[in-house]
C-alpha cells in the first residue's frame, strides 16, 4: 500500500512538473502572456450555450442598430414636393404601360403564329385532297384503260414480240403522245411477269435511268417486278424469248 501511493504521488510530481515546463515554454518564448492568460480563463468561465445564446443577443443588436439607422436616414430625407411626387406617378404610370404594351404585343405574336399554323394546315389539308382526287382519278383511268377490249388487243401482240421488239415498240408509244409514258406503264403492268421482266431487261441494257422510271412508276402501281434491277442490270434476265 505504502509502495502505491509513492507511486502515486511520483507521477503527480512528475506531471505537474511537465505542466510548470511547459508553461514556462510558452512563457520564455513569448506564447503566452496575461493579456492571453486572463483571455483563456474568461473563455472558459462560459459555458458553450451561454456564449451561443449572448452572440446572437450581440447580432441582433447589430441588426436592430442598423435598422434604426437606415430608417433615421429616410426620416431625415426631406418629403418629396409636389412636382417630385407627380414625377414619381408619371414614371410609375409609364413602367406600367410599357409593361402593358409589351404583354399585347407577346399576345399579337401568338395570335399571329396561330393564325399562320392553321393557314398551313389548311394549305396541306387541300394539297392531300387535291393528291387524293388526282390518285383516284388515276386510278380510275388506269382500270378503265387495262378493262378496254382494244388495251387488250394490243397487249396481246406486245407479249408476241420479242423482249428488244418489244422495248423499241413501246419507246414509239412513249413518243407518240403527252401520255405515252402512262400507257407504257400500263402495258407492262398487264403483262405476264416473265414477259415483263425480260422487257424491263432490254430497257436497263439500253437506258437504265428510262428502266429506273418505268419500275418506280411500276411500284407505285402495286405491281412487283421480278427479279430485282440489281440482277437485272447483270445480265440474269434473257434478251429474248
Amino acid at each position: 500500500m505504502k509502495t502505491l501511493l509513492t507511486a502515486l504521488t511520483v507521477i503527480a510530481i512528475a506531471n505537474l512538473l511537465a505542466i510548470l515546463g511547459f508553461v514556462g515554454w510558452l512563457a520564455g518564448t513569448d506564447r503566452l502572456d496575461r493579456a492571453r492568460i486572463d483571455k483563456i480563463r474568461t473563455m472558459f468561465a462560459e459555458t458553450i450555450p451561454a456564449q451561443n445564446a449572448r452572440e446572437s443577443d450581440e447580432a441582433a443588436k447589430i441588426q436592430a442598430a442598423a435598422a434604426a439607422q437606415e430608417q433615421a436616414k429616410k426620416d431625415a430625407r426631406p418629403p418629396l414636393t409636389a412636382s417630385e411626387q407627380l414625377a414619381a406617378r408619371v414614371e410609375a404610370t409609364e413602367i406600367d404601360r410599357q409593361r402593358a404594351e409589351r404583354l399585347r404585343r407577346e399576345i399579337t405574336d401568338l395570335q399571329k403564329g396561330l393564325v399562320e399554323r392553321e393557314a398551313q394546315v389548311e394549305k396541306h389539308k387541300q394539297e392531300l385532297e387535291k393528291e387524293k382526287a388526282e390518285f383516284v382519278r388515276m386510278r380510275q383511268e388506269v382500270m378503265a384503260t387495262e378493262s378496254d377490249a382494244q388495251f387488250k388487243k394490243t397487249l396481246t401482240i406486245l407479249e408476241g414480240l420479242k423482249p428488244a421488239e418489244c422495248k423499241t415498240t413501246l419507246k414509239e408509244v412513249m413518243a407518240a403522245t403527252p401520255k405515252g409514258l402512262d400507257q407504257v406503264v400500263s402495258y407492262l403492268n398487264a403483262m405476264d411477269d416473265r414477259v415483263r421482266t425480260k422487257v424491263i431487261g432490254e430497257f436497263i441494257k439500253e437506258d437504265p435511268k428510262l428502266a429506273a422510271n418505268l419500275l418506280e412508276r411500276l411500284r407505285v402501281r402495286g405491281t412487283e417486278v421480278p427479279p430485282p434491277v440489281e440482277t437485272l442490270a447483270n445480265g440474269a434476265v434473257g434478251s429474248s424469248k
